[in-house]
């Protein structure tokens, strides 16, 4: 490995520091090879859903990217550090992280457009509606939903297609819009099985499951979840996500017990991973199935002792945009 990368977090905070006139611009490639190792590390940890330490990491590169001068290269480091932030503050959740997020993708998409990277840009702005969904902005992701399958379809962005299908019908289920979100969740399974994605039919799957519950069909339901299971990665994410639309599916068709089970288990892994949106989640279907007491009695661990909220990063503004 290049001595480059191997620069101590010392040094790299005193370089960061240091006004941008008194950096000679021979200093330019030592300083992009260490922000490309410290990127590096930080999607490991964000892979890992290490949300803190990936933030930390993110916010030692904007200060050293805020040195140097906008070519291409350093652009596109810019956008790809946006993005991750982004995916930092979308993962937190609550506490104005998603406000933050879409504000950090929309920022990425600017600077990938000025690049010509179409692909990334789409990226970006499926990531923005799904801000707005998780924000509960419902009828306004629906119709970014809509248009991202027109220009995914037109431009030939299979996967993007897919994942906007999938996720339209994940909005159109929590609007109550059962049966239109039944039939476009079923096209992304079918999509997902087409283009061999494993991963994407997983989610597909569990989503199918979610939309099966609300419905009743439990039966399928459980089918469903259980297909899912063997498709889905291996990661807190994957595995939270799962759990709680699990539980809900098992309180929904009366299995109390394993229900209330599941949820211990999500919680165990929001606490953990700091996974504040889907701490609502188990808030939320805790007090729907189990009344306000037994919910509380379940989330004995205050979250407000246990969550640990975001410092707003001093190197990039946040606006607060949402639409």
């Amino acid at each position: 490995m290049d001595d480059s990368r191997l620069l101590s977090s010392k040094l790299l905070n005193e370089l960061a520091e240091l006004p941008s006139k008194l950096i000679s611009s021979n200093a330019d490639p030592l300083i992009i090879s260490s922000i490309e190792y410290l990127l590096f590390r930080a999607k490991l940890q964000n892979e890992i859903a290490n949300l803190l330490e990936t933030k930390e990491l993110l916010d030692k590169i904007t200060k050293l990217l805020l040195i140097l001068p906008d070519q291409d290269h350093v652009i596109m480091l810019k956008a790809d550090t946006l993005f991750l932030l982004g995916s930092v503050y979308r993962d937190k959740g609550i506490l104005g992280g998603l406000e933050g997020a879409f504000t950090f993708f929309k920022k990425a998409s600017e600077f990938y457009k000025s690049l010509g990277e179409k692909i990334l840009q789409n990226k970006c702005e499926l990531m923005m509606s799904v801000c707005l969904e998780m924000s509960g902005i419902l009828e306004a992701a629906a119709k970014r939903y809509d248009k991202h399958i027109e220009v995914s379809d037109s431009k030939h962005l299979y996967l993007d297609y897919l994942r906007a299908t999938l996720w339209l019908g994940t909005t159109l289920t929590k609007l109550n819009h059962l049966q239109k979100a039944d039939k476009l969740i079923r096209e992304a399974c079918n999509k997902a099985f087409d283009f061999d994605s494993h991963i994407d039919r997983g989610i597909a799957l569990q989503k199918l499951g979610l939309v099966l519950t609300k419905q009743g069909k439990f039966d399928e339901a459980f089918r469903s979840f259980e297909e899912a299971f063997d498709l889905l990665e291996d990661t807190p994410l994957q595995r939270i996500r799962f759990l709680i639309g699990f539980a809900d599916l098992e309180l929904s068709s009366g299995n109390i017990e394993s229900g209330i089970s599941s949820l211990r288990d999500a919680l165990s892994i929001a606490l953990d991973k700091q996974f504040g949106h889907q701490l609502m989640s188990i808030r939320s279907i805790s007090k729907k199935h189990l009344g306000k007491d037994k919910a509380h009695d379940l989330l004995h661990n205050d979250f407000n002792r246990k969550f640990i909220p975001l410092k707003p990063s001093n190197n990039i503004k946040q606006k607060n945009e949402t639409k």
